[in-house]
């Protein structure tokens, strides 16, 4: 029946240990977003990052933390995607008009 406790279900949870990093080669940088040379200021919020620029003062970009060191969950107008550092870089990665797009951003942390 399904009236069992949870304290009765024996689960073992051993996550997987890697000693390769995983690296990730955008397949296509746009020439928009800060590409154009833009470059972002940072303002720590409880959920993660916000970013903006000296010329816009409100948010740009909303980034949400999540439990992977570098990645976040990215918000910028109306498109959803995430933002990760991969060399050293900082993208900004999202599906528009059903094609990958990946955007490289230069953001001061």
């Amino acid at each position: 029946t399904a009236a069992y406790s949870l304290s009765a279900v024996q689960h073992l949870y051993k996550p997987m240990q890697s000693s390769n990093e995983i690296s990730v080669k955008p397949s296509y940088i746009s020439q928009n977003g800060s590409n154009d040379g833009t470059t972002y200021s940072v303002k720590k919020t409880d959920l993660g990052f916000d970013l903006f620029t000296s010329t816009t003062p409100t948010t740009s970009i909303i980034l949400r933390a999540t439990s992977v060191k570098d990645v976040y969950i990215a918000i910028r107008q109306n498109v959803q995607g995430i933002f990760f550092k991969n060399e050293g870089n900082w993208f900004f990665e999202f599906y528009q008009n059903n094609q990958k797009t990946t955007e490289l951003i230069e953001v001061n942390f």
